[in-house]
């Protein structure tokens, strides 16, 4: 089944099932739609409920006539198969990490990969300080950064938040400030943003930032968070279900046009060709400016 496309479920088309599901979740645009589709398909019991599964399985369609019967497991993860790219680009590769960097001497690209704006700082502010201990220390990674953008010859910078679900932007702020005054005694450098179906939240804020304070471009998918938005979220817990609420607690206006996401300079999306064989176009695509 691996690396084959899914065409049905049941009887449904893949399209059918996706606009059912779609109905779970509020639809602010289509990169939400992108993004949260995934996370609710391996549901059998939301497939149950929309008439995709009966007698506690599925009937999967590949290629649009192989048809595979499922039935739940328990998900053991020695028994869990993916398929294996030819290799994985940093953006996969590095995912699952806070925050990362790497400097590419002879493209003269220095790439800065933020996956979540959150870290040890962050943690001991708005948690628990001995927990944090154990994050790594974004203000010692910024001065990181700093010193390999101010020792090495860098022609581009990279800044990829298309992992990046939110956390804290105040970090990502101070660190994007300090970026534009050295981007403005360096205009010979340039610079990307990079955005996709995951960028949410604070990394929305972040977004915003860079727009606001530099003039780099924005590549990548349209964005899953809107740049006006409900955030600062808390939760609480119901005292009979045990089910945890969360909500909001501050709107965030960051500009005068009320859109639904925000679009990149330049759109470029993933394809599963470039995933098999270890492509990122994104970076593929700075690289060759």
């Amino acid at each position: 089944m691996l690396g084959h496309r899914l065409t049905a479920v049941g009887k449904a088309p893949v399209e059918t099932v996706i606009d059912s599901l779609s109905t779970l979740f509020t639809v602010d645009n289509e990169a939400i739609v992108k993004s949260m589709i995934p996370q609710l398909f391996p549901s059998l019991q939301f497939l149950e409920y929309f008439g995709f599964a009966h007698n506690g399985q599925v009937e999967l369609t590949l290629d649009g006539d192989k048809i595979y019967t499922l039935k739940p497991s328990d998900p053991q993860r020695a028994g869990r198969a993916a398929f294996q790219p030819d290799s994985l680009p940093l953006a996969i590769a590095e995912r699952n990490v806070l925050f990362s960097d790497r400097y590419f001497p002879e493209e003269k690209i220095y790439y800065i990969l933020y996956n979540s704006c959150w870290g040890r700082e962050s943690k001991a502010e708005f948690k628990s300080r001995e927990k944090a201990a154990s994050l790594p220390s974004f203000t010692e990674f910024g001065e990181k950064a700093f010193g390999i953008l101010q020792g090495n010859p860098v022609g581009k910078i990279i800044f990829d938040m298309r992992n990046n679900g939110g956390g804290n932007s105040a970090q990502g702020t101070a660190f994007i400030e300090r970026l534009a005054r050295f981007l403005e005694q360096h205009p010979g450098i340039k610079t990307y943003v990079v955005i996709g179906r995951s960028t949410f939240s604070s990394a929305i804020l972040n977004t915003m930032d860079f727009k606001h304070l530099t003039d780099a471009v924005v590549v990548g998918e349209q964005t899953a968070g809107k740049p006006n938005h409900f955030g600062e979220v808390r939760s609480f817990q119901l005292p009979e279900s045990k089910l945890t609420v969360a909500y909001s607690t501050k709107y965030f206006r960051r500009t005068d046009e009320e859109t639904d996401t925000i679009t990149p300079d330049v759109r470029i999306e993933m394809s599963f060709t470039d995933f098999t064989k270890g492509i990122d176009p994104v970076y593929e695509w700075i690289k060759a400016q």
